[in-house]
């Protein structure tokens, strides 16, 4: 019953809009002539009344009433009422909509993944249609009064088509209406399940897909009821229906044209008989109306309710027809060369109906707009401080803008001369130019932090899928440790991930996780700027070992900065590399030889690896490494390079000692005899852990307890920041285990600890090059 009027309106012209407002059935003068011709009358008997039967004392007393109407009837917001009304009525119809459920996807899924060509295969395929199809009526026939007529009882469905007898049985024997609705879903499970046990399907992922595609088509269907059952609030509809009513009712005083001086508003400059503008505004705001009365029940028996037999017909006919296609049918894809085989950049042809408009071909809009010169000159961007809070005029800002535009090309110019000028004759130049190159990497990295970070993670997955097994059989077959690449979407610290067996190490990540997000960004940038002026001590300490005359470590910029508005990005990342690595360890102790064939596949790097990081490289390289300074930033960055890696042994070996702590209190008698009071045997576990954390340059404890304390403004009540308050804690733990777990917990610790170490060791090196940068 759905009015189609979109083809009378292809073009936008006056014509056509006119016709479609001359249209009858389903318009808003079908919906509104009755009550408009009823409102008239009434409002005629009054205006005759008043005019011809009333004294002059009941015509004053008219006019009152008149006025008083007149001037109240503003006070009723219909207006803000029937808005906000008719656009929940309209949202709750779009979703309706949406839900309708069409046949195609899982029928396409259906004929697509079941093999074979006997007549068993086509009744399981046909008996899945069917099934879906009688979902799809049994709901319909429950919230639309059209599809109820047509199949008043269960035995016209059977004599319809979508039922058998002995099914039929079992949908009267089901206890409640609403158990009726999973059964046919239920059904073709089973048949499903039995093809995959007969071979008619191919693998496990035909059966799981095709349970998913029956399951979203459920899911639509039981929307619906779930619609019908809970409606919008009837003392909703109820206001909006009488709001408006009552609002013309008075209308029918309140817009008389009165005949006496005794009230100016209701006279008017003309003693109009026939009140044109109260019936313009009639028809708008009861048509308004009826939009919402008409799409609150679209599966009703109005003009413009879906059409709900044309619906079932079709989808019970298409899904037969999809499902039956065999090959060697319509179903068969044929492989053949097409009519423009020859042609390298065919054009479509027109039909002589149409005759093609010769335009220009489409262009973005700058296009036109921005004349490039002949000669292009690329220049990094200058990071110019950001102004204050102040108020300033805005000619002021205008000049401020101005000006700093200036600054920033001649900024720009002045780098890369510097550069070109720049011989890195002396240690102090190859400082400075080293310096600009590391800059130039940050002003990349956040013009477009997040498409990094998409790559650092596509990478992860493009190398679990080609590197690992998805199945136990393919690793027997392949030699390869096991993991799917759906493995990688839970994270490394849920209580399913690599930390299951620790649930003090489950509670320390995920406090850090929930720090990590909660942090404000000038909070998260303070720590990290102190945790760089400790890692300049120890790159200085390292990299004068390496490079002759070494000038010192240049500014390094914080190439995180970017990362607060994608902290899910980063620490999904982080986690899919935990996990890969977390999984070779697991390989590695039951399958040694599996895990060092998977680990060299992660360690050769193929097509395409870390492309962007590798552009970047090359971009800086040449605006900035220009003569003699090429060869000196390829020895500094490789430097560098070495440096991350030595500092990531290091740090694993004291790793390693600070485990080697644990066991030996765990191993020594101590542990269980923990007095609260006294806490001695803590004390020392962790003055032995701090020992561990101490380099020629940096206490690390004290590095990193007292960026916590001076960059955290506000700090959750009651609880303790800082590696020293968690050393203390896991002491604690280990002294006090008497139940022998604390030695499996420390090991999934220690080995979370070094994969993290790992993870972020590969982020500070993703800008290191390599064989797989081709300069």
């Amino acid at each position: 019953m759905t009015v189609t009027y979109t083809g009378s309106v292809g073009t936008a012209s006056l014509k056509a809009f006119i016709l479609a407002l001359f249209k009858w059935r389903g318009s808003v003068w079908k919906a509104v002539w009755v009550e408009l011709l009823v409102w008239c009358l009434a409002y005629a008997i009054l205006s005759i009344c008043y005019r011809l039967a009333m004294n002059k004392e009941q015509q004053d007393k008219f006019e009152d009433v008149c006025a008083l109407c007149y001037k109240y009837s503003e006070l009723i917001p219909l207006t803000f009422l029937l808005g906000f009304y008719v656009t929940q009525v309209v949202s709750r119809w779009q979703t309706m909509f949406g839900n309708l459920g069409w046949c195609d996807n899982y029928s396409l899924n259906v004929a697509a993944y079941f093999g074979g060509k006997d007549e068993r295969t086509r009744m399981m395929k046909r008996s899945i249609a069917r099934y879906m199809s009688l979902l799809q009526v049994l709901v319909y026939r429950d919230i639309s009064v059209r599809i109820r007529k047509r199949f008043p009882t269960l035995e016209s469905l059977v004599t319809a088509g979508f039922l058998t007898d002995n099914e039929k049985t079992t949908l009267d024997s089901s206890t409640g209406p609403h158990s009726r609705y999973y059964l046919p879903v239920m059904w073709s499970m089973k048949i499903i399940r039995a093809a995959r046990d007969e071979g008619r399907l191919l693998s496990d992922f035909a059966v799981s897909d095709l349970y998913r595609n029956l399951l979203e088509y459920w899911n639509k269907e039981f929307t619906l009821v779930l619609f019908d059952w809970v409606p919008l609030p009837l003392v909703y509809t109820q206001v909006a229906y009488v709001t408006v009513r009552v609002y013309f009712l008075i209308a029918l005083l309140g817009r008389q044209y009165i005949i006496s001086d005794r009230y100016d508003a209701l006279r008017g400059p003309l003693d109009a008989y026939v009140p044109i503008f109260t019936m313009a505004q009639f028809v708008f705001y009861v048509g308004w109306l009826r939009v919402a009365e008409a799409l609150l029940n679209p599966f009703g028996e109005d003009d413009d309710d879906f059409e709900c037999n044309w619906i079932i017909d079709r989808n019970f006919g298409t899904a037969m027809k999809i499902v039956d296609s065999t090959e060697g049918g319509e179903g068969e894809a044929r492989v053949v060369k097409d009519y423009f085989w020859d042609v390298s950049s065919p054009t479509p042809m027109y039909s002589s109906l149409f005759v093609p408009e010769k335009k220009p071909e489409p262009q973005g809009s700058a296009v036109a707009e921005v004349k490039v010169p002949k000669e292009v000159i690329m220049v990094p961007r200058i990071e110019v401080p950001r102004e204050g809070n102040s108020r300033r005029t805005s000619i002021s800002m205008a000049i401020s803008n101005t000006f700093s535009r200036m600054l920033r090309i001649l900024g720009a110019a002045t780098v890369v001369l510097l550069a070109a000028a720049q011989e890195c004759s002396s240690p102090q130049g190859t400082k400075q130019v080293f310096g600009q190159y590391l800059q130039c990497i940050k002003q990349g990295l956040d013009a477009d932090y997040q498409s990094y970070e998409d790559e650092i993670r596509a990478h992860n997955r493009r190398a679990a899928q080609a590197c690992f097994a998805s199945t136990i059989d393919e690793g027997n077959r392949k030699d390869r440790c096991v993991l799917s690449v759906s493995d990688l979407d839970q994270l490394a610290w849920d209580r399913h991930g690599p930390l299951r067996d620790c649930t003090i190490c489950r509670t320390f990540a995920s406090g850090a996780i929930k720090a990590l997000k909660n942090t404000p960004a000038e909070d998260q940038k303070c720590i990290r700027n102190e945790i760089t002026k400790a890692i300049s001590r120890e790159a200085g300490l390292c990299l004068s070992r390496k490079i002759p005359n070494f000038a010192g470590v240049p500014d390094i910029p914080d190439l995180e900065e970017g990362s607060f508005h994608f902290k899910d990005v980063v620490i999904n990342s982080i986690s899919d590399h935990i996990l890969i690595h977390a999984r070779i360890s697991f390989c590695g102790d039951r399958k040694p030889a599996r895990s060092h064939s998977t680990s060299a596949c992660l360690r050769n790097p193929f097509v395409g690896y870390l492309g962007k990081h590798c552009q970047l490289l090359t971009q800086c390289t040449q605006q900035l490494a220009r003569g003699s300074c090429s060869s000196k930033i390829q020895e500094s960055n490789k430097a560098v390079c070495e440096c991350i890696t030595e500092s990531r042994d290091d740090l694993k070996q004291r790793i390693s000692s600070i485990s080697q702590v644990f066991s030996e209190v765990l191993n020594g008698g101590s542990r269980g005899g923990l007095n609260i009071g006294s806490s001695s045997k803590v004390d020392q576990c962790v003055s032995s852990v701090k020992k561990h954390m101490i380099t020629p340059v940096n206490d690390w404890v004290s590095v990193i307890d007292a960026a916590l304390s001076t960059c955290i403004k506000q700090r959750p009540a009651g609880q303790n920041l800082g590696m020293e308050a968690m050393l203390n804690v896991g002491c604690r733990k280990v002294i006090a285990d008497t139940t022998g777990t604390a030695t499996s917990q420390l090991k999934t610790g220690f080995d979370f600890v070094n994969n993290l170490i790992d993870a972020m060791v590969e982020r500070s090196g993703r800008f290191c090059g390599g064989e797989h940068c081709l300069q």
